[in-house]
């Protein structure tokens, strides 16, 4: 399945490809300069591994055709942290091993700049027996090396088995600062914490900015003079029963930052999303809530976009809004269906990706503008699977590509039949 479309600031692009053997290697795709993926290549070595929920954030490009990746190496519960480096179009290069200070399982996250500035997230202890979890970032300057790992907090929230918990996020600006966002529990609940690091110091303390509830996501994202968004998701669980238990309606929240980098209050997008998905409850099965999920962008004037699933009465509905300077958010709702990514050219140029039943949708915004009421239909006929997708403009072209999933189901609850990754270009 495609999972994570990136290109380089010379128009490289490459497309991060998941297995849905969970024992064959992860492939990736490169572009041409004309926009086109060329044949798919294998990205890792044979004992190799990434964790495929989260394959987005542990893949980086950079420079003109530079690849960097985190993954574990090994099996059985001896895996070992790794970082490489490579070129699109080729297997990556050594492994270093990763000196996580008690590492057991935790989350290992990474983003970079245009030029090669790294940087790299790890949850020190996350297992059983784990009292509490150390966040530690790894940096390393463009054409450099890792250095030491930097604590940032004691303890620190990470996802679990089951898709429970929040794993912290990272994000990197042109200049090399470092965005981290990460679930600081305490008594009583888990408040979200932000911090920024510029040029080896830390510009304050770390500062609360909202609340985690026991599942989620959290999507960091930084601009030059460390205009910062960002954007969580997360909702009540009951694990029981092997990680079914009910879940309650997810709350989605933003909070932006200024060119001090200080956080202002809290906006909350949505809460309360009851809908269910109409394909599979007509299909005899147990009404499902719709997929969460929550996209941001931000461009270079401190504007953020962004796009969630939530939902009504007749099933999943995707929306957006925008928030510039903290102001209150300019909701719009672009139609039924389930989002599949968000993506910008850094100038508020934007799209959205979704999907409705057999139908690959796109939503398209010129700068400073909503999006228009009517979305255009890239694909239909073939079943989509919902919310896998991606989509990103490439910086030469200004062209955006967006890649999705299609096949066939058995059984609607699980993917029994192959699905084939696909993609389009629109020129502008």
């Amino acid at each position: 399945m495609p999972a994570g479309l990136s290109f380089t600031a010379g128009g490289r692009g490459m497309l991060t490809l998941a297995p849905t053997d969970v024992r064959a290697r992860p492939l990736a795709a490169g572009t041409s300069m004309g926009d086109r993926f060329g044949v798919p290549f294998t990205l890792t070595r044979a004992d190799d591994a990434f964790r495929l929920e989260n394959l987005g954030r542990e893949v980086a490009v950079f420079g003109r055709d530079g690849v960097v990746a985190t993954g574990l190496r090994g099996g059985s519960g001896a895996e070992q942290p790794w970082v490489a480096f490579g070129r699109i179009g080729h297997l990556l290069g050594r492994r270093q091993p990763l000196a996580i200070p008690g590492w057991n399982g935790g989350s290992v996250e990474l983003a970079a700049d245009a030029r090669g500035d790294v940087a790299l997230i790890a949850i020190g202890c996350a297992g059983v027996g784990c009292r509490k979890n150390p966040l530690y970032l790894f940096y390393r300057s463009h054409g450099g090396r890792f250095g030491r790992p930097i604590r940032v907090a004691r303890a620190a929230y990470d996802r679990g088995d089951f898709a429970t918990g929040v794993a912290p996020a990272v994000a990197v600006n042109q200049a090399g600062d470092v965005l981290l966002a990460w679930g600081c529990p305490q008594t009583g609940g888990t408040p979200l914490c932000v911090r920024i690091r510029r040029a080896g110091r830390w510009r304050g303390p770390a500062q609360r900015i909202g609340a985690l509830l026991d599942t989620g996501t959290i999507t960091a994202r930084l601009t030059d003079g460390d205009r910062a968004a960002v954007a969580w998701w997360t909702q009540r669980a009951d694990t029981g029963g092997a990680g079914q238990g009910p879940l309650e309606p997810p709350v989605y929240e933003v909070a932006t930052a200024g060119t001090g980098g200080r956080f202002g209050p809290v906006t909350r997008l949505d809460a309360g999303v009851t809908g269910i998905d109409p394909a599979l409850s007509s299909q005899g099965i147990r009404p499902q809530p719709s997929i969460p999920n929550l996209f941001a962008v931000i461009a270079s004037s401190g504007r953020v976009r962004l796009a969630w699933t939530g939902a009504d009465a007749d099933g999943p509905l995707v929306r957006s809004a925008t928030v510039i300077g903290g102001a209150p958010a300019d909701a719009q709702m672009l139609g039924h269906g389930t989002l599949a990514a968000l993506a910008a050219d850094g100038h508020d140029r934007a799209v959205a990706l979704w999907a409705k039943a057999d139908v690959v949708l796109a939503s398209t915004a010129p700068p400073g503008r909503p999006y228009g009421a009517e979305p255009e239909s890239i694909a239909s006929g073939q079943t989509v699977a919902r919310g896998v997708g991606d989509a990103a403009f490439d910086p030469r072209t200004h062209r955006v590509v967006a890649t999705w999933e299609t096949g066939t189901r058995s059984d609607p609850g699980y993917v029994t039949a192959p699905y084939q990754a696909r993609y389009a270009t629109r020129v502008p």
